[in-house]
């Protein structure tokens, strides 16, 4: 979706009316950091489809995307399926692998994660040690985690169009808007009987929490990026058809996406607005509430949010057969893999149930609630669940105001389609 002032504008409405309904309740920690604190990155599945044996080539990159200790991803929100499509029973990857334009094979598959609902292909490549390595993790996406840790309330990240010309514009554009807002907006006001109360212990590396925004420029033609620029296009239906124009994306929290602004929709206007959204008071403490999709990064978030020490992920080629046989003689027992399942000869993966994009819980969209509740791919020393505890108080807090922002919607449309109709009859 190529969004618009009115649509941005209906949008944040409808948040700020959310937190209307839970008046008396709104939270004074700003959106940014409630992100980063309490919503678990949704985890994508990368689907390594081939047909018959693989070679031993493509078998030791295959363990090594799944290998629970391997340098390449053990923070990262992915899970590995592999299928042998000479014995799938059923359609479902079949059509998969359709939907990817069918590349030859063996090939990765890159899926959104199962929450979003969203139905399409985020990416897709040969398996080769450049491709998985790239899947994983990319420099661009290391500099996003790496500010976000370091107190960046978003990172706006510009997708470039290859016209130098728009490129530069919105770049400028972007930057100087950025800037202003830095100077204009401030963090929510103290509210008496909020979690504000009830503060987290106090880090003394963690940094302090003030209004930043940086920018971030990615070319498409870029290969490092070819899979954060294909997870960000595709994660609207539309982003696609509009690859010629320059395209800005802030990612927040822990890399979750707002919605593109889009060619002439990057002004000062709409990057005020999505920034004021971010830094404004969080509303009902349910990410299912608030529009965008996650981005797969490699981060242990975890870690950062707790004050541990964070194991941090390097750039590096995949390893080679002898490195990965010391690796496996220190894995643990086969549970701690990185979700691998491996279908050799046996039936083909169930396809989940698709639901609405931007539908609520994960649950709702076919997902068990087991795998729905692990955000990210537990490390060797699994911690507590960042979500927030849940009393009983709490959740009627979430329902009164999950309620309100139905209402608001409801209103919302119904004021929208009644002037609408009216305007066409004169």
């Amino acid at each position: 979706m190529c969004l618009r002032r009115s649509q941005l504008a209906a949008f944040i409405l409808v948040g700020w009316s959310a937190a209307a309904g839970c008046r008396g309740y709104a939270c004074d920690i700003p959106v940014f950091q409630y992100a980063l604190e309490r919503w678990p990155a949704a985890p994508y599945e990368v689907f390594v489809l081939h047909r018959g044996p693989l070679s031993a080539q493509d078998r030791e990159i295959t363990e090594h995307l799944s290998a629970s200790n391997s340098s390449s991803s053990p923070y990262a929100n992915l899970r590995i399926r592999v299928a042998d499509m000479a014995h799938a029973e059923g359609a479902p990857l079949v059509r998969l692998w359709e939907k990817a334009g069918e590349p030859d094979l063996p090939c990765l598959i890159l899926r959104y994660p199962r929450e979003t609902g969203i139905d399409r292909i985020a990416w897709s490549g040969p398996l080769t040690r450049d491709s998985a390595t790239a899947l994983v993790d990319s420099p661009a996406r290391r500099e996003i985690s790496r500010r976000i840790l370091d107190g960046h309330s978003a990172v706006w990240v510009l997708v470039t169009s290859g016209n130098a010309a728009r490129d530069a514009a919105a770049r400028a554009l972007l930057e100087r808007s950025l800037k202003e807002v830095e100077q204009a907006l401030e963090l929510p006001a103290p509210v008496a009987g909020t979690l504000a109360e009830q503060p987290s212990p106090p880090d003394a590396n963690a940094p302090d929490l003030r209004v930043r925004f940086s920018s971030l420029f990615v070319s498409q033609s870029d290969p490092r990026e070819s899979v954060l620029v294909g997870m960000l296009l595709h994660s609207e239906p539309d982003l696609v058809h509009y690859a010629a124009e320059p395209m800005a994306f802030p990612v927040y929290g822990r890399g979750r996406a707002l919605y593109a602004l889009v060619g002439g929709g990057i002004t000062e206007e709409n990057i005020r607005e999505a920034c004021q959204f971010l830094v404004g008071p969080c509303f009902c403490e349910a990410k299912a509430l608030t529009p965008g999709t996650d981005v797969l990064l490699a981060t242990d978030w975890d870690a950062a949010v707790e004050g541990r020490p964070m194991q941090v992920v390097t750039e590096q080629p995949l390893v080679g057969l002898s490195t990965l046989a010391e690796a496996a003689s220190r894995a643990d027992a086969p549970e701690r893999t990185l979700d691998a399942v491996v279908v050799e000869s046996g039936p083909a993966l169930e396809e989940p149930t698709p639901a609405p994009e931007g539908a609520g819980p994960a649950a709702e969209a076919g997902m068990p609630v087991a795998e729905a509740d692990e955000g990210v791919a537990a490390s060797p020393s699994d911690g507590p669940s960042r979500t927030a505890p849940a009393s009983v108080g709490v959740l009627r807090r979430n329902l009164l105001g999950a309620l309100a922002a139905l209402l608001a919607v409801v209103l919302f449309l119904v004021i929208y389609i009644s002037r609408k109709a009216g305007r066409e009859r004169l």
